[in-house]
């Protein structure tokens, strides 16, 4: 048996109910405040390779943005956001 790894910590990112709002009800740049929060939270921890970024659901629904591109402006965006999951 090979012997134990050294341990890490890992940092886990979740987001949900996002459903396609490219803007927040106040018309900000919803996506663009959440890729600061993200990148602001990843850099907190050392990077990228120290998180992992998981969505739970609900994200390419709920807009007329959404429903117009059948979800790829959310696609496109957690793409872009290098979602983990």
């Amino acid at each position: 048996m090979a012997a134990p790894s050294a341990v890490v910590e890992l940092t886990i990112l979740q987001t949900t109910d996002i459903h396609a709002h490219i803007h927040d009800p106040d018309g900000n740049a919803g996506w663009l405040r959440l890729a600061t929060a993200i990148g602001k939270e990843r850099a907190a921890v050392g990077g990228k390779g120290n998180c992992l970024l998981i969505d739970c659901g609900d994200t390419v629904q709920g807009t007329l943005a959404g429903a117009v591109s059948l979800g790829e402006v959310s696609i496109a965006m957690l793409n872009a956001l290098q979602y983990d999951a």
